[in-house]
């Protein structure tokens, strides 16, 4: 796959257009629907081992943020992931800043393309600052209730947290992510209510703000 891209835009910084555009590439791979639920149920667990075998005499509020991912894992249990829409995507952004970044073949996945817009989300609010970015334009892409389950459950779980052991950064950037951790939760319920408004038939979205 060969996508030519404007050199006067590599040092351009990502902004969430970037993100729905490289969503809409055409590719035709062989659709691989994975099991989402084990596979974020058996990575909690082995990160729950983990922090109990090197960090067991600290205080990194593990339990709070697991309690968060069994939320997002209830949501999984329940959504059709052959309906989830697949395309091209970016997983993480920790090294990934610019419109090259997102087109260097290395850093794009074929996977659920809400991937892209959570971790979005979830990196800016954390490392950038920035409270509000575009996701209603998300709104207007052809996006079905499976879709929007599985990006409120990708917003709740906590990789910003999680990933901070699998890079053991957890002593450096904790205190940056439990000083946000509420701040962050009121954003994402706002975005839970916004779906709630444009899509009347999801009724468990109530439950899920209830329980954060």
């Amino acid at each position: 796959m060969v996508i030519n891209i404007n050199t006067d835009l590599n040092d351009r910084y990502i902004i969430f257009d970037d993100l729905i555009k490289l969503s809409k590439k055409i590719v035709y791979p062989q659709v691989v629907r994975k099991d989402l639920f084990n596979i974020w149920k058996e990575k909690i667990d082995y990160l729950e081992k983990y922090y109990n075998s090197i960090y067991s005499n600290d205080i990194y509020d593990f339990n709070y943020f697991r309690g968060l991912s069994d939320i997002s894992l209830n949501i999984i249990k329940n959504i059709d992931i052959y309906q989830i829409t697949y395309g091209l995507s970016i997983n993480r952004f920790y090294n990934i800043k610019t419109l090259f970044d997102i087109y260097n073949p290395n850093n794009i996945k074929y996977s659920p393309i809400i991937n892209s817009f959570s971790e979005y989300i979830k990196h800016e609010f954390f490392y950038n600052n920035k409270k509000s970015v575009e996701y209603y334009k998300i709104f207007d892409m052809k996006l079905n209730i499976e879709d929007y389950y599985y990006f409120i459950a990708r917003l709740i779980f906590p990789t910003y947290y999680f990933d901070l052991f699998k890079d053991n950064k957890i002593k450096m950037n904790y205190e940056l992510i439990v000083n946000n951790i509420n701040d962050y939760i009121s954003n994402i319920k706002e975005i839970f209510t916004e779906i709630k408004k444009r899509h009347i038939n999801m009724p468990f979205i109530d439950y899920v703000i209830n329980l954060l």
